[in-house]
Order: structure tokens, then sequence, then C-alpha cells
């Protein structure tokens, strides 16, 4: 009797499961259908012997009585997924989460991909997906969008923003957007943008943030993003100074602007500036000696100089940065190697030092008590 109470349990249990888990919507079973043609091998966890598409791997459906049984998420990212992305899936009209990075994918992607009223996360990052990208975006509900790594090569509209005011993360980095500007106006929310790895030149980026015709540097207008904690836009060609709003945004946490053609003196404002941890400039042409006010960024972990036309000595304020991890001042033409292990052996925290093709005609210290006690690279290359 036992034995077949427990039986019994465990089909109850399963038909209580079975009775509470939504039934697909007919309409986002034809849809899935059809983006499965568009791929060159089945879906494991897939099986289209059942008709309820809400039990299959990487489908979420919604158990509201608004909207019961729509599908609301389709995450299949690193999935070895080879294909294109069919047109089929507009048909899934309740969508709120796409993620389909870390495949195969390749071609355009349809346009009415861009039109979801309810998107909220957008991920095809790490792709072979080409451009040009649609001109008329409208994505009012999207907070997430990464079309990071594929090979996209057109701008993104200057509308978008205006249209899909909520987006908080902006990855579009590693494509070839190349000559001219990214149009996107009025994006007031954004906390992380990342641009890095396009080639992009001339005027960056002139209708950002709905400004009047800049002068190809970048523009002054950080100042009206009070949300930003992360810029990025590394490896293009950007010229000019650094803007006096950039370097006095007290929400920016890490700056990534290394690989241009900046230029001038490097100020970074630390009173306004004291949450930054992460600054990378290396290559670039920023001139004149290494900033001591640097030191007053007591929250830095990583600070990369190397490659710019700097020099004169380490400042000695610099033995104030505890919580720094890395720092590179590799090709800056700084001198005094002495003076300089001294001052650094004080960066309790320090692991990785870069001082390479620096000191020339300077001798290592050989009568010297340094005390780097967390320290484990220290580069000196081609020191003559």
């Amino acid at each position: 009797m036992s034995l077949v109470f427990i039986l019994l349990a465990v089909m109850l249990q399963q038909m209580i499961q079975a009775s509470q888990e939504p039934a697909c919507h007919m309409n986002d079973l034809t849809a899935l259908k059809g983006f499965t043609k568009c791929l060159e091998q089945d879906i494991g966890g897939w099986n289209w012997s059942s008709s309820n598409c809400c039990s299959f791997t990487g489908i979420t459906c919604d158990n509201s009585s608004v909207i019961y049984g729509r599908v609301v998420g389709l995450e299949l990212g690193n999935k070895r997924l080879t294909g294109t992305i069919c047109e089929s899936l507009v048909g899934l009209e309740q969508f709120r989460i796409l993620n389909l990075s870390l495949n195969s994918l390749h071609g355009k992607i349809p346009a009415n991909l861009f039109r979801f009223r309810n998107l909220e996360v957008l991920d095809l990052s790490n792709n072979y997906l080409v451009g040009p990208l649609p001109s008329a975006i409208h994505l009012p509900s999207i907070k997430y969008l990464d079309l990071s790594k594929n090979y996209f090569s057109s701008f993104i509209s200057m509308q978008f923003c205006t249209s899909s005011s909520h987006i908080q993360y902006l990855d579009l980095a590693r494509n070839f957007f190349g000559e001219g500007s990214i149009y996107l106006e009025n994006c007031t929310s954004l906390q992380y943008v990342f641009l890095n790895g396009n080639g992009l030149s001339g005027t960056f980026p002139e209708n950002l943030f709905r400004l009047q015709h800049s002068d190809g540097s970048l523009p002054d207008v950080f100042g009206r993003l009070r949300k930003l904690e992360s810029f990025s836009a590394s490896s293009n060609r950007l010229t000019g100074l650094l803007p006096a709003s950039l370097v006095n945004s007290a929400p920016l946490l890490r700056i990534d602007l290394h690989n241009n053609s900046l230029d001038g003196p490097i100020r970074i404002n630390c009173s306004a500036m004291a949450q930054v941890t992460s600054l990378h400039l290396g290559s670039n042409n920023f001139q004149g000696p290494v900033p001591a006010s640097l030191s007053s960024c007591q929250s830095l972990t990583v600070l990369h100089l190397a490659r710019n036309k700097l020099g004169g000595v380490v400042p000695f304020e610099f033995r104030n940065l505890h919580a720094l991890e890395f720092l590179s001042l590799g090709n800056t033409s700084i001198n005094n190697i002495s003076t300089a292990l001294d001052i650094l052996q004080h960066c309790k925290n320090l692991t990785i030092l870069d001082l390479g093709l620096n000191f020339y005609q300077e001798e290592m210290p050989s009568n010297v008590n340094l005390q780097f006690t967390s320290l484990t690279a220290l580069i000196f290359h081609f020191i003559t």
C-alpha cells in the first residue's frame, strides 16, 4: 500500500505542476518553428512532439492572467547556433528578453526586431552579424543593448534615445562603424556606454547629447549624464583635450580612452571624481609631467598612462595611492628610478608595475631596501 501511495503522490504532484505550467500560445509556437528553419542545426531541449514551447530550453513564458502563456524570454546564449535570425521572431509579440550572444549567427538583423515595445534586454554580441543597422529603432522599454563584437557598419540613428529613453547599458564595441559619428540623442539614462574598437573619427559624437556643432573633439557635455558610471571609447581616432565635464563627472567609476590621439595635460579633478577606480589613458599624446593631483583619487585601482608624452619624475604624492593595484608609466620619458621605486613601494596593494622604456642612461639602485609587499610583476624592459 505504501508503494502505491507514493506512486499516486508522485503522479498527483506531476499533474499539479503540469496544471501550473503555462500553455504555449500558438502564435509563439509558430514563430519559434519559423526561427529554427533559419538555423543550421536543431536546438537541444526543443521537442516538437510537444506543443508546449514553454517547456523548451531557454524559453520563459509569462504565467500572469494578463498575457498567460506568452513567450517573454528567449535565452540561447553560447549554444553553438549557426545560421541567420529569421523574421519570424517578430511573432513573439510579448518579448522582454532576447539573448543570442556567443553563437555563430550571420547575416542581417530583421529590421522589425528593433521595434518591440516590451523588449528590455537585447544581446546579440559575439556573432558574425552584419549591418547596416535599421534607420528607425523603436524600443521604448529597452534597458540593456549589446551588439558588440559583430560586423555592423553603419550608425545608430539620432532618434534612438528619443524612442528608447530608458536605455542604461549600451555596448557597440568591436564593430566597423568607421568614419563619421554615432548618433544617440537624449541618452540621459545611460550608465554604461562602450564604443571602443570601431575606428571612429571626426566629431565624436556630434549629436550624442543634443549638441550644437562641436569642434571635432570629445564634446563637453558629460555633466548631463548624471548616471553614467563607465565610459569607453578606446581604439578610435579621437583628438583634442579631455573635456571639463568628463574630468569633473562625479558618477564615473571607469574611463577608458586608450589608443586615440588625445592631447594636452591630464587634468582629472579627484575632488569631484572621488569614486573613480580605473583610468586608462595610455597610447595618446598627453603632455606635461605625470600629474601629482591623481594621488587624490584614493579609490584608483588601475592607472594606465603608458605611451604618452609625459615626463618628469613619479610624484611624491603617489605614495598615498593605497588602493592602487596596477600602474603603467611605460614609455613616458620619466626619470630618476631610485626616487620612483622609493615612492611606489608605499603603494601596498600594487601588484603590477610597468616602468619600461624610461630612465635612459640610469642604473638600477643597488643599495636600497625596497618593500614591495604585494608586487607580482615589475617591468623594466629596454633600460640602457
